[in-house]
């Protein structure tokens, strides 16, 4: 769910100001890059706050068992914090930078985040070529994470190196994206 909801998240947030005042706030953040790292940043911090909601609320109402660890809030937290990263990263590249109508935003959004959930799900033989599996969306490796075994007391270098690459493939997406930015407003 939090995967969608970032991507409402990033839409609204870069969509909120309107040409003129976007303008001026550029502007007074005296580089573009700014004013959009900025934005990134503001996305970033809503998704931080509702991946902490999201862990810390069935813990709150006790919809754990009784054996809960602090292997599984802190795999729980980056669970949901890879994930909103991820869904900020994609989302991205349908903001009215790249998209000029409304509506294709909204359908681009929903279209790519159902699209990697729908490659992160199934079984599919694209996914066979190793080289493809680079540069799809990571989404699997968070899936992956998040239905792992109860009786987990530990984090596994496994589990660094699958969140490690989820945060630097958004990571990537999300210089690209500044870089393009960037490279057209001088342009």
């Amino acid at each position: 769910m939090l995967f969608f909801i970032m991507g409402w998240v990033v839409i609204t947030i870069f969509h909120m100001e309107d040409k003129n005042q976007k303008e001026i706030t550029i502007m007074h953040a005296k580089s573009i890059r700014e004013y959009y790292l900025a934005l990134v940043i503001n996305c970033i911090i809503v998704g931080l706050l509702f991946s902490i909601l999201a862990v810390a609320y069935p813990i709150i109402f006790n919809f754990f068992s009784p054996d809960l660890r602090i292997a599984h809030i802190v795999i729980g937290f980056f669970a949901h914090f890879s994930l909103s990263l991820l869904s900020i990263a994609l989302s991205l590249f349908f903001t009215r930078e790249f998209v000029k109508n409304d509506i294709n935003t909204w359908w681009g959004v929903i279209s790519i985040l159902v699209i990697s959930l729908v490659l992160a799900v199934a079984n599919i033989d694209i996914l066979k070529i190793k080289l493809i599996n680079w540069f799809l969306p990571p989404l699997r490796y968070s899936l992956d994470i998040m239905s792992i075994d109860d009786e987990v007391i530990h984090l596994s270098g496994q589990i660094y190196r699958e969140f490690g690459w989820v945060f630097i493939y958004s990571l990537i997406l999300i210089s690209i994206y500044i870089a393009i930015v960037q490279k057209r407003r001088i342009i």
